[in-house]
């Protein structure tokens, strides 16, 4: 059947297109500017009022959305005029009205149903994909191959610096990723942190104690890093006797008699958890130097150093989406944690099996497909995964300094 209403911000489209302010709009209607604007802060306009408006504007837009609205759409849901393959999804409309009408026919033979049921099945799960315009591209790799610098520059989210364009995120030796970083378009930078809960980040802090107390490693070189940013607890650089040495107070602790669980308490408590409190922060998209702000915030989460969040366990980022690369489709990039020790990751898993998500393998240059990228590729083979065969799967091989030359 032909549409009833039309999606308003189709019409606003088509006036912007034609070069026309609300304000030069409203004498060929006949109403005022307010008028306008307030028909045009609803979400649907009624079809009268809709072909009234479009024959106002009166450019090839015009007829395009009037005779795309006049289609009779009855097998699959009508996309928007603006949707990117909204001439695929009405080629599929057209193949599952000419199935209706072959399985309609009075000498229609019933040996056919099932076959004919399977093709609309395919072409109904089709159709609900495409009409989906969210989707993700997931850079995963191991730690420090350099997959945040890439998608940085993939989605221009650098900026300049003496040794010239830098990813805004940490990048580079001590400032590895702790957490997964979304990157999302909103109506304004901003950003929304996830945090570790605070008897999880206890625990955290007793197995970095207890782990020095055995003399071995409880927790990783990024919580590590990070629970000793929260407390202020840091390894310290001391010259005795003219040469330098590395100082651990938390060791110094332990040495002087004090117990785990007393040194647990003390780095908790510097830690000052109960005003580490913040989940948001917003920065108006007209102030200046948004990715600057962006860059320094993230920073700060990521390493524990500010004051207001606790540990990230994820990050979201909030950019305009003038700021993104244009893209017809609504793209979040994520950040995967980085991949150390084992491959086997129920979120990795996820992102694999997500059909609007394409996951972005990352290797070094000089072992390209490299160790974990061919280990997750054959467990996507092992487990009968349609992610290489549907192309939800991609290999970047990423050079350094002079690997390629």
């Amino acid at each position: 059947m032909t549409a009833q209403f039309v999606p308003t911000a189709v019409l606003r489209a088509a006036r912007e297109n034609a070069g026309l302010t609300q304000s030069s709009l409203a004498p060929r209607l006949n109403v005022t500017p307010s008028v306008v604007s307030r028909m045009e802060k609803d979400e649907l306009t009624d079809r009268a009022v809709a072909w009234r408006y479009l024959d106002a504007v009166s450019s090839s837009d015009s007829e395009a959305i009037k005779e795309f609205y006049d289609r009779p759409w009855m097998a699959s849901e009508r996309p928007s005029f603006l949707h990117p393959d909204k001439d695929i999804l009405w080629l599929i409309e057209r193949h599952m009205q000419a199935l209706d009408a072959f399985e309609s026919k009075a000498d229609f033979d019933t040996i056919l149903a099932k076959p004919v049921q399977a093709l609309r099945s395919r072409l109904v799960d089709t159709a609900h994909y495409l009409l989906r315009t969210d989707h993700t591209v997931a850079w995963v790799g191991q730690i420090g191959l350099g997959k945040t610098t890439a998608l940085s520059h993939a989605t221009g989210l650098t900026q300049a610096s003496e040794r010239g364009r830098e990813s805004i995120f940490p990048t580079g030796s001590g400032r590895t990723t702790l957490c997964e970083v979304m990157i999302k378009t909103a109506p304004a930078f901003g950003l929304s942190v996830e945090c570790v809960p605070p008897d999880e980040v206890r625990a955290l802090v007793a197995d970095l104690v207890h782990g020095l107390a055995k003399r071995e490693a409880g927790v990783t070189t990024e919580v590590d890093r990070v629970l000793r940013a929260m407390a202020g607890i840091h390894r310290e650089t001391v010259v005795e006797n003219g040469k330098k040495r590395l100082v651990d107070p938390i060791r110094r602790m332990l040495d002087n008699g004090d117990t785990p669980e007393e040194i647990v308490n003390r780095l908790v408590a510097a830690m000052n958890l109960e005003a580490r409190v913040g989940n948001t922060m917003i920065l108006s998209e007209n102030k200046a130097q948004g990715l600057d702000w962006l860059s320094t915030n993230v920073t700060k989460i990521n390493s524990g150093q500010h004051p207001d969040f606790g540990m990230a366990s994820r990050i979201t980022v909030l950019l305009p989406s003038k700021v993104l690369r244009k893209s017809p489709y609504d793209i979040s990039v994520l950040d995967t944690k980085g991949i150390e020790g084992t491959t086997q990751r129920p979120d990795l898993r996820l992102l694999i099996d997500e059909k609007s998500t394409l996951t972005v393998l990352c290797s070094r240059f000089n072992d390209a497909p490299g160790e974990k990228a061919i280990a997750l590729l054959k467990e996507i083979q092992d487990t009968r995964s349609d992610a290489v065969e549907r192309g939800r799967i991609c290999v970047v091989v990423l050079p350094w300094l002079d690997e390629a030359m």
